[in-house]
């Protein structure tokens, strides 16, 4: 039986991923592509790695500029035998998004039948592990996510089997390697993998510190920890020795983004995003917050296997308005949180039946309990088809087309500046100076000046990297258009209509004059 419905989750995801492209493809009448410009800056420092050239945007100058550098090692296999990036991205995180739902039904069945909510049978258990499953495939933004060729969904399965491993340890207190090479890889898909990995091991300690009368598995823990540093610090360790900083060189460009001081914005924002995505989520979602406030101490006893996914699901996204508060591209940062979310919504609304004296665990009941859920994703799962179809082809009209005239009209030998290094460094394969800061950090502290010398910074900096050419929004850079207009002249205008990707309705090519 358990096979049966392991077939169907897989058949209903791949019907899904069909949805999406046809959609795209035929309905929308959008070329084959991403819908983040951000991918392609992966496939790019992707396409050196398997040339030889480690962590290299530019050939010849490594800097950490990707934030996920085990998403670039992967789509680099990929360029050992093959081109097509584009493709094999898009793949990857698919499969990462089909692995997730995989690991949810997983997490939901051991939860289930450990957790003793009710006398139920086996066949119970799958089914509602089922269709906790069924309700994250038909997930808009997750779906999005999972034909986005970004590392969203790699994080997700990562989180998701680090999350299986804690919660084995917490029933049988038996300490599995797997869950520290978990989360190393974890932490080597995303920054914020350091910070749910410390989650994690504040939560193992205390584990094992409050049970001292089953030993505390030192050799194990120590074992470990050893693992995970040996897979998470290298990347850190790379930054550091070629910028100074254990921190990719992202984490200083992005403050162009204006999101200092925005923690209560950020939450709204992302409490908006979480009611769209499932309302009947949602709100079992806040309901359990409130669950988890005035039964605390349930959590460390008969509630224990819930403990770890509360901390995440609570504590990551508060701790995300603290430390970084970035909302852009559909709130992809917590994107990966997303399976967790609907699995305690799914668990805490069997909570509350159970204490209304009206159980859901029987069969119809919990048909209909499921529906409701997947009734409520289906809006924003039709949106999102929409979302996919015009975030692919806001790319494609403009920084991807602007790669392509570059490419065939400008000579390859020259150096450009841009503002989005995605798509036009990938498409023309040109050496480029980053006006953003991820590849260029002198751009980054050009910010701290006032406009005249911003403007002389950046316009010496060009003319000493000998960039020839400028590819921009020109709202990004006022102070430049400003002062230096008549050095400035207009060889290309990209624009879109419809633009709810980009940085701007209209990307401007210009020729400088020095």
């Amino acid at each position: 039986m358990q096979k049966r419905y392991i077939f169907y989750i897989i058949l209903i995801a791949f019907l899904t991923y069909a949805f999406y492209e046809i959609i795209c493809i035929y309905f929308f009448k959008v070329s084959f592509g991403l819908p983040l410009d951000d991918v392609y800056i992966h496939l790019r420092y992707a396409k050196n790695f398997a040339a030889g050239h480690i962590f290299q945007y530019n050939k010849g100058d490594p800097l950490p500029g990707s934030t996920s550098p085990l998403w670039v090692i992967l789509l680099s296999v990929f360029y050992l035998f093959s081109n097509n990036g584009i493709l094999f991205s898009k793949i990857l995180s698919a499969v990462f998004h089909l692995l997730s739902t995989l690991g949810l039904f997983y997490i939901t069945l051991y939860i289930i039948e450990h957790l003793k909510i009710s006398e139920h049978s086996r066949k119970l258990n799958i089914l509602i592990a089922f269709f906790v499953s069924t309700v994250f495939i038909f997930s808009g933004r997750a779906l999005w996510s999972g034909l986005s060729g970004m590392e969203t969904m790699m994080f997700s399965f990562l989180l998701v089997v680090s999350t299986y491993y804690h919660i084995k340890f917490l029933n049988e207190y038996n300490l599995y390697i797997t869950e520290f090479i978990a989360l190393g890889l974890l932490s080597a898909t995303r920054p914020e993998g350091y910070l749910i990995s410390l989650i994690f091991f504040l939560d193992l300690f205390f584990s094992c510190f409050s049970v001292k009368e089953r030993g505390i598995p030192l050799k194990k823990i120590i074992t470990g920890l050893s693992i995970f540093l040996l897979i998470s610090l290298p990347y850190p360790l790379f930054s550091y020795f070629t910028t100074g900083s254990v921190f990719p060189t992202t984490f200083y460009a992005v403050k162009i983004m204006s999101y200092e001081n925005q923690s209560l914005e950020y939450i709204k924002i992302m409490s908006a995003y979480l009611f769209r995505d499932n309302l009947f989520a949602a709100v079992f979602y806040f309901a359990n917050i409130f669950f988890v406030l005035f039964n605390f101490k349930k959590y460390f006893k008969e509630l224990s296997l819930l403990r770890i996914i509360n901390l995440i699901i609570i504590l990551f996204p508060v701790l995300s308005a603290l430390v970084f508060p970035i909302w852009r591209h559909h709130g992809r940062y917590l994107i990966p949180i997303i399976p967790l979310i609907i699995f305690n919504s799914f668990i805490t609304g069997l909570f509350i039946f159970e204490k209304l004296k009206f159980s859901l665990l029987k069969k119809k009941i919990i048909l209909l309990y499921a529906l409701i859920f997947i009734f409520f994703s289906i809006p924003y799962f039709l949106v999102f088809a929409k979302h996919y179809s015009q975030n692919t082809d806001n790319i494609n009209e403009m920084q991807v087309k602007a790669g392509h005239w570059i490419r065939s009209n400008i000579k390859n030998d020259v150096r450009i500046g841009l503002n989005d290094i995605g798509a036009i460094a990938y498409t023309s394969d040109m050496k480029i100076t980053d006006m953003f800061g991820i590849v260029t950090l002198d751009m980054v502290k050009f910010r701290e000046l006032n406009y005249n010398e911003k403007a002389d910074s950046i316009y010496n900096y060009l003319k000493r990297s000998d960039t020839k050419y400028i590819c921009i929004f020109d709202e990004w850079n006022t102070e430049l258009t400003g002062k230096y207009g008549d050095k400035l002249k207009l060889i290309e205008t990209f624009a879109i209509p419809n633009n709810i990707t980009c940085g701007s309705d209209k990307m401007l090519l210009y020729k400088i004059i020095y």
